[in-house]
C-alpha cells in the first residue's frame, strides 16, 4: 500500500532575456516594454490518501507560481498569479 502522504515541488528559472525587437516596445505600446527580469516560478503539491475509509478518498492541493511571482513569458503577456486547486478523488469498490 501506497504512503498516505505526498509532496513535491517544481522550480523553474529563465536568465533575463537580453535583447528584443524594440520596435515591437515602440509601435504595440507596450508599457515599461524595456524593462526585463529573470523569472523564478515555484509550484507545489501535496496529497492524503485516506484510504482507510469505507470509501477510499484521495485529496490533492496544488499550488501553481506559490511565490506569486509576476514575470512575462513574452513581452506584452503577462503569467498567471498563484493559482490554488484543491482536488478529491474517490473510488468506489
Amino acid at each position: 500500500e501506497p504512503a498516505p502522504f505526498s509532496f513535491g515541488a517544481d522550480f523553474r528559472f529563465i536568465s533575463r532575456i537580453e535583447e528584443i525587437d524594440e520596435t515591437l516596445v515602440r509601435l504595440a505600446p507596450i508599457r515599461n516594454g524595456e524593462q526585463r527580469v529573470a523569472t523564478y516560478v515555484l509550484d507545489v503539491r501535496g496529497s492524503c490518501s485516506f484510504s482507510s475509509l469505507l470509501f477510499p478518498v484521495r485529496v490533492s492541493l496544488n499550488i501553481n507560481n506559490a511565490l506569486n511571482y509576476h514575470y512575462a513569458e513574452l513581452i506584452g503577456n503577462i503569467s498567471p498569479p498563484r493559482t490554488i486547486m484543491i482536488s478529491f478523488e474517490g473510488m468506489i469498490q
